[in-house]
């Protein structure tokens, strides 16, 4: 059986974080078992182990991220589940993505991050990080390094309580070493947790967590001071060993004032601007769609028949086909950039929900991908001689419809985005939801071409709109978490 390590009995500190006999299997491969540990406010958790030891697996179940695992997490005494939005509120998390965008600016992305941060308020944290001068330069132009402490930069900006830091200390030189290192003391002063993974070597007093650790590893460790080694004590967990200093009551040292949490409406105008603005620095990925768009249509007069009146019979297929084929193409963009640089794990975390922020990638998608396409389409039907009466069906179902193809294809986009080939499966997955959308939105242009009433197929358009709103971002937001999870 598991034991409770020496600290969690004598401390007058109520633990912010507990494991009870976590166990986590791996590829049929037990990564750690019969884990137990408290982490109190004030320390410095450095969690080590061999590579494939499951550092970054206990990272990602700390974080909610994955649910691989057995046991019982508690935050506060009380139900990792239950006390979820409080500890996503107190916490701050850093990966191995640093979760920057290339395509912004450092002040760029960390508006983002922290919303309520002030322009001189970033400055300054991007000065204490080695980054004055950089503000307005291009993440891509920086090195590795220089991107990393971007990230960092919001150890200055977010007063959070809990910071989970995987491998920080990744592409830093010595001196950022050094001052990363002190950032991190100080935090733990003022009395906040700080979990992090790293090979490195702390010059300061920790709590060692060693995952990957024999049954007959000696029960004792020591813990790494500046003033030279500590006397610890160490529980053997089966596959894992913690060691842990006495620990003691914990001061809180005057704090810089607390910024206000950023609300739910910060965090989506936030989300929205990032996103609209990386959408224009990317024109290329703008005009895909477009001119895809274009394309079709130009080429069906060449290969079919140039005589108007049968361009006219097949203008709505045409044209729909065509929206439809040029929205697949950007689909795989929405969260796959964002997956990619961690910034997907970011939004996860937050403790505002998911759904509204997919609701705002699917709002983005549509702006720069499906609205044009509505927009160009009467230009379109110009070319293919569509008559007058099919020019206000085709832009309301554009309208319509276009909508309910951003929403679907958001589904199979979160589900695909961690795959490598992910692009050829999306289609598959999606065109047998987007068959009724175009059955019916080519059959109102075709019911305005013949004079027929076409307000009944609009409004089945407009029914199977209002049921995506509610069921896609509620599928989107499962399978990103299911993605994310792998």
């Amino acid at each position: 059986m598991a034991q409770l390590p020496l600290s969690s009995q004598e401390c007058s500190t109520p633990a912010l974080i507990s494991g009870r006999g976590l166990f986590c299997e791996r590829d049929d491969r037990i990564l750690f078992s019969h884990l137990d540990f408290d982490f109190h406010p004030g320390d410095v958790v450095r969690i080590t182990g061999p590579n494939g030891a499951g550092k970054s697996s206990l990272i990602r179940i700390l974080l909610g991220l994955s649910a691989s695992y057995e046991g019982q997490l508690l935050f506060n005494g009380q139900a990792m589940a239950d006390g979820l939005y409080d500890f996503r509120n107190a916490l701050l998390f850093l990966g191995h993505q640093v979760g920057v965008k290339a395509n912004l600016s450092p002040e760029e992305n960390l508006q983002w991050a922290v919303p309520t941060a002030s322009q001189a308020d970033i400055y300054q944290s991007l000065k204490q990080v080695g980054l004055a001068g950089y503000e307005d330069i291009p993440t891509a132009r920086l090195s590795a390094g220089q991107q990393r402490r971007v990230a960092l930069a919001r150890l200055y900006l977010d007063d959070k309580k809990i910071w989970i830091l995987d491998e920080p200390f990744t592409a830093i030189d010595h001196a950022g070493v050094l001052a990363l290192e002190q950032t991190i003391a100080q935090h733990a002063a003022k009395g906040g947790l700080v979990i992090l993974t790293t090979h490195h070597e702390l010059s300061m007093d920790v709590v060692n967590l060693q995952l990957g650790a024999s049954s007959t590893d000696p029960a004792t460790t020591s813990g790494s001071s500046d003033t030279g080694a500590t006397e610890t004590s160490s529980i053997d967990t089966g596959s894992a060993i913690i060691a842990n200093q006495p620990h003691q009551a914990v001061t809180p040292q005057p704090n810089a004032p607390a910024r206000n949490q950023p609300s739910m409406v910060h965090m989506l105008s936030a989300l929205f601007s990032r996103d609209m603005l990386l959408a224009f620095r990317t024109r290329g990925e703008l005009l895909n769609p477009l001119m895809f768009f274009l394309m079709v249509a130009s080429l069906f007069p060449l290969a079919v028949s140039p005589d108007p009146k049968f361009l006219a019979t097949i203008a709505p297929g045409v044209i729909w086909v065509g929206a439809l084929l040029a929205t697949l193409l950007s689909l795989d963009l929405i969260f796959k950039s964002d997956f990619e640089d961690g910034s997907l794990e970011q939004m996860l975390l937050l403790p505002q929900s998911t759904l509204l922020f997919v609701l705002v990638k699917v709002k983005v998608h549509w702006l720069v991908a499906g609205l044009p396409l509505a927009l160009i389409a009467p230009l379109l039907g110009m070319m293919l001689a569509l008559p007058d009466g099919g020019y206000p069906p085709l832009l309301l179902s554009l309208l319509l419809g276009t909508p309910i193809l951003s929403l679907i294809g958001a589904i199979g986009a979160g589900l695909t985005v961690g795959l490598r080939k992910g692009g050829m499966l999306l289609p598959l997955l999606i065109l047998p939801l987007y068959i009724p959308v175009l059955i019916f939105a080519a059959s109102a242009v075709q019911a305005g071409v013949l004079g027929q009433s076409y307000q009944g197929h609009l409004l089945f358009m407009a029914a199977y709109l209002a049921l995506t709103l509610v069921i896609a971002p509620l599928a989107t937001s499962l399978a990103i978490r299911i993605s994310v999870a792998r």
